[in-house]
């Protein structure tokens, strides 16, 4: 049936009263968002599901209660896992891509960085280990501070040093 997903009409008369889900999955967040709304007011449909096209607007769609696929978002995660642990993920590149904003997920076995401090690892120069994640913490790492297995590291180093900011955390 081909109408309008914002009027109730064409919503009574595609029979949405009898669904169980609803998906609306237009080009349009704004249209997507009333529509959900709309069967989840006036239908009292439970589940509710939107395409998101701009993942900025994830974050409103999933406080009111509709469940949000962002193309964008999902295809950015299915990239970050097939980096995997162990690699360098550039974040951002600074200063004409002379410097690099990086992050590092630590293996949980086998990592030759965990149970040292910072100030036992040798990093290369100009390399600044800006935050650690660790489960649902966050922290700015000093020189006593410990790794774990799993520990994200972001870090602010050149380029051309990413290589060695890489081998000091999972090779020596």
């Amino acid at each position: 049936m081909e109408g309008d997903g914002c009027n109730v009409r064409y919503l009574q008369d595609a029979g949405v009263d009898r669904a169980d889900i609803y998906a609306s999955v237009t080009r349009n967040d704004e249209d997507n968002l009333v529509s959900c709304q709309l069967v989840k007011l006036n239908f009292g449909i439970k589940k509710v599901v939107a395409r998101v096209n701009s993942p900025k607007n994830e974050r409103v769609f999933q406080k009111l209660g509709i469940e949000a696929i962002s193309s964008t978002t999902v295809i950015g995660r299915l990239i970050e896992e097939e980096i995997g642990v162990g690699e360098i993920l550039q974040l951002l590149s600074l200063a004409q891509g002379r410097l690099s904003l990086v992050e590092l997920e630590l293996p949980g076995a086998g990592c030759p960085a965990c149970g040292r401090n910072l100030g036992q690892l040798n990093l290369p120069p100009e390399t600044v280990l800006v935050t650690v994640l660790r489960g649902a913490h966050v922290f700015v790492p000093h020189g006593n501070t410990r790794f774990e297995p799993g520990d994200r590291i972001i870090a602010l180093t050149l380029a051309e040093q990413r290589e060695a900011l890489r081998r000091a955390f999972l090779d020596e």
